[in-house]
């Protein structure tokens, strides 16, 4: 099979459907077989994309038309043809497809009918452009493609597929086409009525084999013979794949590089320096796939350095030159230009060894193939491939409405299969566990659903080539000329993708070493107020398993709506778990265990319609979460503008990463998540194997965040790696209540996060850094954006914060405080926010015990901060120094400390307010038992200010004098 292109041929028709005429006839195209070709008048006009080239002088088909959109080169070609004394022969050009078109005024709304053609070449498309009644293209749809044949002299091929006018069509056209660089032999063009069969459609009825058999073969260069050890179930008609005769370069893209032409970060050609770098000369020498990535830094003169193992290694910086440069298993590069790559920029391209073709005779163990080999070898691996039968079988079960049926069997891919705008269809294995569609020889998407409107995916298998043990390899690579470039863009296998279709359902299927995000969709969605024709309106994914992958499980790249993973299996997966910025999503039920991050939000951007309808609603909850996370440090995060978030009932087992994360973090590129419900999780952070890693059970750095009813410990003695629950100021509307905290080295925890000033425009006006880690979050619009809360400054690291001026407000756009009054603005300046009336933090009734500091708060606080009704006791754990540490304004009430007996231990200390306000604490009504050091003061003067009558010490209430004595 060559490389180029695929022929498409498509039967064009051209109908008004108001008012159908009676029809007697068994076919509706005129012309067939292309006899009548009388002399034009004239030569086809020529415009700015081409013109026809007629190669038979001015002879053309009648009724067929010669497009002027699509222009190519036609030629007569006397005898030899499938049906009747002529066939025509159509070529496109390197940069255009070409086309011919015939009106078709007899086809009928609400009626099947079958298309066929015979052809040599392509391979083949069938396909029809929709119009509505005013004219306007609505759809186009291909229904049926044909795999390639010989072009000169070999056998017809007939292809058949079926078409049904959709509801709401006014006109249809056929056409004949071919697409860019490619050429076809044309022949007998059929349309006729096609009558639907109930029963499911079998893809063994199409030439699919299903076989794992494999045997060896010698080649010879120039032959399309080839001689197999073992002939086995080998068969005419079938298409192979053999290894080691066809070694070549392919697969060029250019990353991250300027362009005149669209690209994107997804795998867009960069055509303007394509042109400057040609590459040769693949052995085979390093096995059947192997991938170049070149690293342009982008500096003058210009470097690159290089990599055969996707960035585990790389060879050291060369120079630019016009020369050919050795890189390795053969492989030369040549670069044309040397200043073009002065550009940042990565460029990659494979190495690969394989042929595939069609078995078209077989002769004893000598086996006729389709296309001649390139390269003479021994021992080259045969076998079985079944993309273009499997193809064939999914177009015509879309064009007739039918289900799909798999037998079992293991069905090999070189190329990825699509399911294209079907309507109502389910693809079906006959058995979960033996019905496997196997792209490890291969690239793509095992099955992509493109449009259309129900579709269902059941018991099917799905192996891929990049199991966990290459997650390092398809992850992030470090590069100078490509900041987003990741190792599976250049070797890329998915088991599902999703493009818009409005309902998915896919339940127990199963995927194993995908090297990309394993079920994955990027899907059209609704957009603040406004619902596009089509977009997804569901996907579920239930009772599947995602095990020894090397990246994501389950993937939404979109705002599709509920999308619901349910009572699935994901482990040994170097990617998040689930990634996804839709809407309305559900992950329930499910078991995730040495896998990556459930990770909610992820959106990237601070679109205004996102303040209108926002994404990233999920509810996570009854999931189980065992052994750590290989990536993404914690199991459930919410973050980049997901809202509102229910995480609830799930159960973590000896677990030894973080568990639950809501974090604010937001810059220019993200919204803040918020209004978040964590509850009733149960988080055993024990450390159960390997090395105890820092962690924390609940970390809550976004607004509006109920915690309650959680319980986080640690089984056995008191982990000095591990945090219970985590608060960082400048969330606001925290409410933190009736969890069970144990066996931490600190039970609860709450900080202050610090921004920086990265530029200065005025003496009031500051934009704010958006280093991640480093940086106040940005707000959304129609937000509180800081108003009324005042700027303070922290002049070094280990010194006071300094009160600055109040914030007038914070432009959510372009990330700019505007304060109140000028001041003394200098960049890299660090500063914290607090709030005069505080941020609502309300911390009562929990129980934290056995922890070797309890509860360590250093925040700013305020009249609306509160830590009250806690049950506090040291437990079993020894050696507590400060059971409770606070700084900051706050109340501090109906507190039960208990067991804080041992020497200089203080069951609660005082420090001063970090903004030196007075009065810093309200702290009364506490309860005392067997504490050595009640209250403890780090400078003299706060208990006198700060404590109020009512605490009781041991077994009365005392005076402050007491307490203090």
């Amino acid at each position: 099979m060559t490389a180029r292109i695929a022929a498409v041929c498509a039967v064009c028709i051209g109908t008004s459907l108001a008012a159908a005429p009676e029809v007697a006839e068994k076919y509706f195209l005129k012309n067939l077989s292309f006899e009548s070709t009388p002399p034009l008048a004239a030569a086809p006009k020529a415009n700015d994309r081409g013109q026809w080239v007629l190669k038979s002088g001015l002879q053309a088909p009648a009724e067929w038309g010669l497009s002027s959109a699509f222009p190519g080169e036609l030629e007569v070609v006397e005898g030899g043809a499938a049906d009747g004394e002529r066939f025509l022969r159509l070529a496109a050009p390197p940069e255009r497809a070409a086309h011919l078109t015939q009106p078709c005024p007899g086809l009928r709304p609400g009626l099947t009918y079958e298309v066929s053609l015979r052809y040599r070449g392509g391979p083949v498309e069938l396909k029809v452009y929709e119009y509505d009644a005013d004219g306007k293209l609505k759809a186009d749809r291909p229904f049926a493609r044909g795999m390639p044949t010989p072009v000169r002299d070999g056998p017809w091929a007939t292809l058949s597929g079926v078409y049904m006018i959709p509801n709401g069509i006014g006109r249809t056209t056929f056409a004949l086409a071919v697409p860019a660089g490619a050429e076809a032999d044309l022949d007998d063009v059929r349309v006729g009525p096609f009558e639907r069969s109930a029963t499911p459609l079998n893809v063994r009825d199409f030439g699919c084999s299903g076989s794992q058999f494999e045997t060896t073969a010698s080649t010879a260069a120039g032959s399309n013979v080839i001689t197999l050890e073992d002939l086995g179930d080998f068969r005419p008609g079938q298409e192979v794949a053999v290894s080691k005769c066809n070694p070549r370069v392919c697969d060029l893209r250019i990353w991250g590089a300027p362009t005149t032409k669209t690209g994107n970060a997804y795998g867009g050609k960069f055509d303007a320096l394509e042109e400057q770098l040609e590459a040769r000369g693949y052995d085979g020498s390093l096995g059947n796939w192997t991938v170049y990535v070149l690293d342009f830094p982008g500096i003058t003169p210009p470097t690159f350095r290089w990599t055969d193992d996707l960035a585990l290694t790389w060879s050291e910086p060369v120079p630019v030159t016009a020369d050919w440069q050795t890189l390795s298993g053969g492989v030369e590069v040549k670069f044309t230009d040397a200043n073009l790559w002065t550009t940042p920029c990565v460029v990659s391209f494979s190495g690969r060894d394989q042929l595939v073709s069609t078995i078209m005779r077989v002769e004893g163990r000598a086996v006729t193939l389709a296309d001649a080999v390139p390269v003479g070898a021994e021992g080259c691996v045969v076998r079985h491939t079944d993309s273009g039968p499997l193809q064939r079988a999914l177009d015509r079960a879309v064009a007739e409405g039918r289900n799909v049926f798999i037998p079992s069997g293991c069905y090999r891919l070189t190329r990825g299969l699509t399911l294209n705008r079907a309507d109502g269809i389910t693809v079906e294995g006959e058995n979960e566990e033996r019905t496997i569609l196997d792209i490890t020889n291969g690239q793509g998407t095992c099955l992509s659903i493109q449009g259309g409107t129900s579709i269902t995916l059941r018991n099917l298998r799905f192996r891929g080539f990049s199991g966990f043990a290459e997650r390092k390899q398809m992850g992030s690579m470090r590069v100078q000329g490509y900041a987003h470039m990741w190792g599976f863009y250049v070797k890329h296998c998915n088991a599902v993708g999703i493009r818009t279709p409005e309902r998915v359902l896919v339940e127990n299927c199963h995927a194993t070493g995908m090297s990309a995000e394993c079920f994955y969709s990027g899907s059209r969605g609704r957009s603040g107020n406004n619902d596009p024709a089509t977009y997804t309106k569901s996907i579920v994914y239930r009772h599947c398993t995602v095990t020894d992958c090397a990246r994501n499980a389950f993937n939404n790249n979109d705002h599709a709506e509920n999308t619901a993973v349910l009572y699935c299996r994901i482990q040994d997966v170097g990617g998040c778990s689930w990634e996804g910025a839709s809407r309305f999503v559900k992950i329930v039920g499910n078991y995730m265990r040495n896998a990556g991050t459930v990770a909610m939000g992820n959106i990237r951007s601070r679109a205004e319609s996102l303040d209108v309808l926002p994404s990233g609603q999920h509810i996570v909850a009854h999931n189980t979460f065992e052994e750590q996370m290989a990536y993404g440090g914690c199991a459930i995060r919410s973050s980049a503008g997901s809202t509102p978030v229910v995480i609830a009932n799930n159960v973590f087992v000896n677990f030894n990463t973080s568990a639950i994360e809501a974090t604010g973090y937001s810059n220019d590129r993200n919204l803040p998540a918020g209004n978040t419900i964590i509850t009733g999780n149960a988080i055993d952070l024990t450390c159960a194997r390997d090395e105890s890693r820092p962690r924390f059970g609940i970390s809550v750095s976004a607004d509006d965040a109920v915690v309650s009813d959680n319980q986080v410990y640690v089984r056995g003695e008191v982990d000095p790696n591990v945090r219970g629950i985590e608060l960082e100021e400048p969330a606001r509307n925290l409410v933190v209540h009736d969890n069970l905290v144990r066996g931490c080295a600190v039970g609860l925890l709450g900080t202050r996060n610090l921004g920086y000033v990265a530029e200065v425009i005025d003496a009031r006006t500051f934009r704010s850094g958006n280093v991640p880690r480093h940086m106040m979050p940005w707000p959304r619009r129609r937000t509180h954006c800081y108003r009324g809360c005042r700027i303070a400054w922290l002049p070094s690291a280990d010194g006071p914060f300094v009160v600055g001026p109040a914030i007038e407000t914070f432009d959510p756009d372009e990330g700019l405080f505007r304060l109140t009054e000028d001041c003394d603005l200098k960049e890299k300046a660090q500063f914290a926010i607090f709030a005069p009336q505080g941020l609502s933090w309300s911390i009562h009734h929990n129980t934290i015990n056995h922890c070797t500091q309890l509860v360590q708060l250093d925040v700013f606080g305020g009249p609306t901060a509160a830590f009250a009704d806690n049950l506090l006791s040291r437990g079993e754990t020894a050696g507590v120094k400060v059971a409770v540490e606070m700084r900051g304004r706050l109340k501090i009430a109906d507190n039960a400390f208990a067991g804080f007996d041992e020497p200089e231990s203080i069951a609660l200390l005082l420090h001063p307010d970090p903004l030196g306000r007075p009065s810093p604490f309200l702290c009364c009504d506490n309860l005392f038992d067997r504490c050595v050091t009640p209250i403890g003061e780090s400078v003299e003067g706060i208990l006198t200010t700060g404590m109020k009558e009512g605490n009781v010490f041991g077994k009365q209430a005392e005076s402050l004098k007491a307490a203090r004595d």
